[in-house]
């Protein structure tokens, strides 16, 4: 994966997570310390400027109520690449 398009996808990954995050009503800092990881980090993950293991996207999901899938959601430009 080229890095714009990693970049895309991370983008895209953290805003999911932020507004399901928001829906959830949660805060980062109730987010990061269920998942283990520091606010920032999970700051940094919402704006597209850290990626997560699959494990802490499956805890996200967990947590956030919401399935893997939604957090994936379908086939957007940002996974165009994707092979």
């Amino acid at each position: 994966m080229s890095t714009a398009t990693e970049q895309q996808f991370n983008e895209t990954l953290g805003a999911r997570i932020l507004a399901a995050r928001k829906r959830a009503r949660i805060t980062q800092d109730q987010l990061a310390s269920a998942i283990g990881l520091s606010r920032s980090s999970v700051a940094n993950i919402e704006a597209g400027r850290q990626s997560l293991s699959v494990v802490d996207a499956l805890t996200i999901c967990r947590l956030l109520g919401i399935g893997i899938d939604q957090l994936l959601g379908p086939e957007t430009s940002a996974w165009s690449d994707v092979t």
